[in-house]
């Protein structure tokens, strides 16, 4: 993580912007469309605007989008992704997504229960698929408490795959070792070879693990 983390400083970056220009241009490498959108989906974790403890996630998200023919180099992308983070996760942003859920929720609140679940369902496997080409969740960094800390080696954080979607990914760091985990519909590689070569290009070590093929 912090080879990682280096490598995003010297190109003026989070490591979350980092891996969202890796991610563009693998997208890019396993596609054999020429023309289109590419659109990931980042979650934004509201509770550093509203700051509460609820038992569930409180979150939004914001998208970050590129024509897959403007899609380049990862140094090229990164300030146009810093930029577009810096405006789609802004508070202003997600409190008016805040607002515009609530009050979509209110619309539906006597609209019995057992109708509005599959329809939820269907909207959001299949709505949301085609709204988005991927989804990339960072976690950043959880802290485990000291008398656990030399026991815990790294952490995995996993995303359910899509109904539409090839890949999703989801990435934690724990101590110095930061996971990316890429869940998959598909047994072609070209997506994580094409991440696995860009990191070796800026100098980023890390190993690769998987589960087998089903």
């Amino acid at each position: 993580s912090d080879a990682l983390l280096q490598c995003a400083r010297r190109h003026g970056a989070t490591v979350t912007a980092l891996i969202l220009a890796l991610m563009f241009c693998a997208v890019r490498d396993a596609t054999p469309k020429k023309r289109g959108r590419v659109q990931i989906q980042v979650p934004v974790n509201m509770r550093k605007y509203y700051p509460c403890k609820t038992l569930r996630n409180f979150s939004m998200y914001c998208s970050i989008r590129f024509p897959l023919e403007k899609i380049d180099s990862p140094e090229a992308l990164i300030p146009q992704i810093r930029e577009q983070l810096e405006e789609g996760a802004s508070r202003r942003r997600m409190s008016e997504m805040m607002r515009a859920a609530s009050a979509m929720v209110r619309s539906l609140r006597w609209i019995p229960l057992a109708v509005k679940q599959p329809f939820a369902r269907a909207i959001t496997g299949f709505l949301g698929d085609r709204v988005f080409t991927t989804t990339l969740s960072n976690l950043g960094v959880v802290k485990v408490p000291e008398e656990m800390a030399e026991h815990v080696k790294k952490m995995d954080f996993s995303l359910g795959g899509g109904k539409l979607n090839r890949v999703s990914c989801a990435m934690v760091t724990t101590g110095n070792t930061a996971v990316l985990s890429i869940t998959k519909l598909t047994h072609d590689p070209t997506f994580e070879e094409s991440l696995n070569r860009r990191l070796k290009e800026l100098g980023v070590p890390f190993c690769v693990t998987g589960s087998e093929m089903i």
